[in-house]
């Protein structure tokens, strides 16, 4: 349910609506995205797509760029 709401938070929603399709959809989305890198990570499956990385490398040296690629930081806009 974390990893849900942190989803819902990037997309800039606070609280879960259960009778929301957007809602329901984004967590769908956001955790079947995270599960599958997830398994190709364990699986040594990433390293097809990253030269010489295993799962424990994967980790530490491109999980947190590929996570960034996928929810880019957002940007602070400043009122004018």
């Amino acid at each position: 349910m974390r990893l849900s709401l942190a989803v819902l938070a990037y997309r800039g929603r606070g609280e879960v609506d259960p009778d929301s399709f957007d809602d329901a959809a984004d967590m769908l989305c956001g955790l079947s995205t995270l599960h599958g890198l997830a398994h190709l990570v364990l699986e040594d499956k990433a390293a097809h797509f990253f030269r010489g990385a295993n799962s424990k490398n994967f980790i530490k040296n491109y999980l947190p760029k590929v996570i960034e690629r996928l929810y880019p930081a957002m940007q602070a806009t400043q009122d004018k």
